[in-house]
């Protein structure tokens, strides 16, 4: 993937390039990762094409490598949810628990608006027997990935 690093139209051509990586996410994560170092060669410091190399690299079964990506990126850029929420759910593919809670809580810290993370976080509480802490975080990753409230009240009258 060629991308112009002049400035005629480098952005245009980043987020063209971004949405790309992101498409191949979902049929082909090694292409993604391929189509995210590409975008980094040229704009080394771009967070969402960090955080796509990452969740890249997790989904093609290589999370070790999706940790150090996404904690390279959140030092760089320690208030990105997106990157917080991607080394979460990476820790958590490598089974550092206690890690991925952290960086969970982090992410939704920073923005709540991430139902990924408050359904993993839900996961991590329910796992250790938490069941108020797991039960709220299902809710509010019910209520961000619908936008329903009445799905959100039948959700807690089942709780």
């Amino acid at each position: 993937m060629g991308l112009s690093t002049d400035n005629s139209g480098t952005t245009g051509d980043l987020q063209t390039a971004l949405r790309h990586a992101a498409t191949l996410l979902r049929s082909d994560p090694a292409l993604a990762a391929e189509q995210a170092r590409a975008i980094l060669a040229v704009f080394p410091r771009e967070p969402n094409a960090g955080v796509l190399l990452a969740t890249a690299e997790r989904r093609s079964g290589r999370p070790e490598l999706a940790v150090e990506v996404a904690a390279a990126l959140v030092e760089q850029h320690p208030t990105f949810g997106f990157a917080l929420e991607e080394l979460g759910l990476s820790l958590l593919a490598v089974r550092r628990w206690v890690e991925a809670e952290e960086a969970l809580t982090r992410a939704v810290a920073v923005d709540e608006r991430l139902p990924g993370a408050w359904i993993a976080l839900g996961d991590i509480r329910a796992e250790r027997g938490d069941a108020r802490g797991g039960s709220e975080a299902y809710q509010r990753h019910i209520q961000l990935a619908t936008g329903n409230l009445d799905l959100l009240k039948a959700a807690d009258a089942l709780l």
